[in-house]
């Protein structure tokens, strides 16, 4: 494993934490109108 492949991996990881993040903010949005 390089530094490269560890960085992406990382990188992925922060990606999906956001977007799932975001997914649970915008529901729960649209859920409380």
């Amino acid at each position: 494993m390089s530094v490269r492949d560890n960085a992406l991996i990382v990188a992925a990881w922060i990606g999906a934490c956001l977007a799932s993040g975001w997914l649970v903010i915008f529901t729960g949005m649209l859920l409380s109108q």
